[in-house]
């Protein structure tokens, strides 16, 4: 099947697989910005005008990552969304850089983690000289940092500075872009460089991934999943009362 879109509370997303998503990001007009959409993003884009038009924008690329986004699809539209996991396609975007010879540039992550990130990256065979790399604990407007990563010239920006200050860094340098394809990364890039551990398999194939997120970092999450989650559905079924009603 072909990508098409959905409205989720305002926000409009791309349905398909790993393959279409991959086929989509590689022939849309540049600049252009790859993200996922969680239930918490979704849910935070209801009420946040600047998020939500970034989201929505004709040079985004918005998919829905895990099962509470994806149950929203079946409870708004009656129909099933192909699993995608923001991570695993993060390495499918990942690859295609590498088999294009690309230059990619990497922000995101904790201080400390440029050399195992990069000692990563150089042992999956990408060449030293394609490679940009600095944490994300900086100030957005550091102009040093963006005049280096402006004079690498990167072909692929992998953005991982975590919600909300990965899409306030992608708002406040939209006249400069600094690569034409963006992708939002999340905690992608600290498990490339082994600063957080991914979900073993049997989790991921049950939908769990979320569990093991809260059980690493209660303190952090917990409001988002125990608190978000009800409210999401709560919008959902009073989304989904408006449209039974027309």
């Amino acid at each position: 099947m072909e990508t098409s879109h959905f409205n989720i509370l305002g926000t409009r997303i791309r349905l398909g697989d790993y393959d279409e998503l991959l086929s989509l990001v590689l022939c849309h007009p540049e600049p252009v910005t790859i993200s996922y959409a969680h239930f918490d993003i979704l849910l935070q884009a209801r009420k946040n005008e600047k998020l939500r038009a970034l989201l929505n924008s004709s040079s985004t690329i918005t998919y829905i990552d895990g099962i509470a986004a994806r149950l929203a699809i079946r409870m708004l539209f009656r129909r099933s969304a192909p699993k995608v996991n923001a991570t695993d396609f993060n390495y499918r975007l990942l690859d295609a850089a590498q088999q294009r010879q690309w230059r990619i540039a990497c922000i995101g992550g904790t201080p400390g983690i440029e050399y195992a990130l990069k000692r990563s990256l150089l042992d999956r065979g990408i060449p030293e000289e394609c490679l940009f790399i600095r944490h994300g604990y900086y100030e957005k407007d550091d102009g040093s940092m963006c005049a280096d990563l402006s004079s690498f010239g990167a072909d692929m920006l992998f953005l991982g500075m975590g919600h909300p200050k990965q899409f306030a860094w992608v708002h406040s340098h939209a006249s400069c872009r600094h690569a034409p394809i963006i992708v939002i990364a999340g905690a992608f890039l600290d498990f490339i460089g082994g600063m957080r551990q991914r979900a073993p398999r049997w989790m991921r194939r049950a939908n769990l991934e979320w569990l093991h997120r809260l059980l690493l970092e209660p303190g952090r999450l917990w409001r988002r999943y125990l608190l978000a989650i009800p409210a999401f559905f709560m919008y959902l079924l009073m989304a989904r009362f408006k449209r039974s009603a027309r």
